[in-house]
């Protein structure tokens, strides 16, 4: 099974803003930002699209299953692909979150130690662990479309090529970024 997958492009949002279960809209250069993605997809055939509900991931697989060939041409959205929720901390400049002792317990181990109100990494990989277990009922040539969030993205890498969920930020995620992996 081949995974597609791709991280929304750019928010319209303040740089430095802290944000994952928040909905932001996308920027003003999203058709021209989801043209490129769509101009590295061309010519494949997918059997599946998913996408967060999220309105960030959800525009962007919307443009490219209307622009692509999907087979069951429907865009089905599973919250197991959303960004790590931050809790208390969404909509708040990182600047301010990071002077917290919640902030620093987080920082020194993000993969076990939950946002206030929110989430840890370990909470996200089992979400997307939890996801890639239903995707084996697919049939084993399905080529499947995934659009999500960087934090997922990084995911997908330690759970099917191996690492350390705590060297995620050595995988550089851009917006619209598209990584390809086998399941």
């Amino acid at each position: 099974m081949e995974l597609y997958i791709v991280r929304h492009t750019l928010p319209k949002i303040a740089r430095g803003t802290c944000y994952g279960h928040t909905d932001v809209p996308l920027s003003d250069s999203f058709v021209q930002e989801a043209r490129a993605v769509l101009h590295q997809l061309r010519g494949t055939e997918f059997t599946h699209c998913f996408s967060s509900p999220l309105s960030r991931c959800r525009r962007l697989a919307d443009f490219l299953a209307g622009h692509l060939s999907v087979a069951s041409f429907m865009v089905r959205e599973d919250p197991r692909l959303m960004e790590l929720n931050f809790g208390a901390w969404e909509g708040q400049p990182w600047e301010q979150v990071s002077r917290t002792p919640q902030a620093q317990q987080w920082f020194d181990d993000f993969v076990q130690v939950r946002c206030p109100g929110g989430e840890s990494y370990a909470d996200l990989l089992a979400r997307v662990r939890d996801f890639l277990q239903d995707l084996q009922s697919l049939p084993g040539n399905a080529r499947v479309l995934i659009v999500t969030h960087g934090g997922p993205v990084r995911a997908f890498r330690v759970l099917i090529e191996g690492g350390d969920p705590r060297q995620i930020f050595a995988y550089k995620v851009r917006f619209g970024g598209l990584i390809r992996l086998s399941l």
